[in-house]
């Protein structure tokens, strides 16, 4: 398959496109749209989607906070250890509020999480106007 632009300069193409078939491996699973890209791209593309990928189990730790805390305010009889009684039901509760605000926040960012769509999207991303300025002619 070589690429021809619109403005004629298919040579230089048709001779990138005779290297690479000749140089490179090249795997063909024929079936749909076509991503022409390198593998560095897609390396960068897989990172900064695996980094978004990550976020999406944060919410497990405030979760498990929220939960704790709030057991112990239902359930516990604060006594003045160190500090006064009213004290410590203070602390958790704040605990508690904090750890509520950083659950609602990552359980937001999760519910957010990057699709495989987004994923491909971005892979095309990072070649703007190639299909643009691009039609494909059978290889000669």
């Amino acid at each position: 398959m070589i690429f021809t632009n619109v403005s004629g300069e298919s040579e230089i193409r048709t001779q990138l496109a005779k290297k690479l078939t000749q140089e490179a491996n090249i795997s063909w699973n024929l079936g749909g749209g076509f991503v022409v890209t390198t593998e560095d791209k897609v390396t960068i593309a897989a990172t900064k989607h695996l980094e978004k990928m990550s976020k999406e189990k944060s919410w497990y730790a405030p979760a498990g906070v929220f939960s704790t805390v709030a057991i112990t305010l239902v359930t516990a009889d604060f006594k003045a250890f160190l500090l006064s009684a009213d004290t410590w039901i203070a602390i958790y509760s704040i605990v508690g509020a904090l750890a509520l605000l950083r659950l609602v926040k990552d359980w937001y960012a999760f519910r957010k999480a990057p699709t495989v769509e987004e994923f491909v999207a971005e892979i095309k991303a990072s070649s703007p106007g190639f299909e643009s300025q691009m039609t494909h002619a059978p290889l000669s």
